[in-house]
C-alpha cells in the first residue's frame, strides 16, 4: 500500500492487518477469529489501553508524534497516519487500529442519553498494535 493512502484505510476503530509484504487488508478477521478494536482509558494524565486489551496483546505506539517535547501516545489532532508514521506501521507487520483519545471528563460520555448533539471534544487520538494472536 502506498503510505499516503493508509490514512484514508485507517478509519477511527476499524482494525487493519499489515502483512510482512507491506500489503493492507481488513482486520477484523484474522484466520476466522473476530477481532476487536481496543478500549481506552484516561488515568487523568495520559490515555492506556483497558487491562483486557493488553492480555490480548495490544499495545499503544509511542514516540510517533511530531508534537515538541512530547514522546507519548496521544497524538494532536490535527496529525494523520502518513509520513513516518505510515512509513513505520507499512514496515512492521501486524494489526493496527486508530482510537479516538478523550479527556478525563468525557470520557464517560454517551451519545445516546447526552444533551450534546456534537459529542465531546478528542484530547487526540492513538495508534494500537498487535502482533500476539495473528
Amino acid at each position: 500500500m502506498d503510505r499516503d493512502k493508509l490514512n484514508d484505510t485507517m478509519d477511527f476503530d476499524h482494525i487493519v492487518w499489515v502483512h510482512a509484504d507491506g500489503t493492507v487488508t481488513d482486520g477484523t478477521y484474522v484466520r476466522g477469529v473476530r477481532i476487536g478494536a481496543p478500549e481506552l482509558m484516561w488515568d487523568g494524565t495520559d490515555v492506556a489501553l483497558m487491562p483486557s486489551c493488553v492480555r490480548e496483546g495490544w499495545e499503544l505506539l509511542t514516540g510517533r508524534t511530531g508534537q515538541y517535547g512530547y514522546h507519548g501516545p496521544v497524538m494532536h489532532a490535527s496529525e494523520y497516519v502518513g509520513g513516518n508514521l505510515a512509513d513505520w506501521i507499512l514496515s512492521h507487520p501486524g494489526l493496527y487500529v486508530t482510537l479516538v483519545a478523550y479527556a478525563e471528563e468525557d470520557a464517560g460520555y454517551d451519545a445516546g442519553t447526552d444533551a450534546s448533539a456534537d459529542g465531546p471534544e478528542p484530547a487526540g487520538w492513538c495508534v494500537a498494535h498487535r502482533t500476539s494472536g495473528i
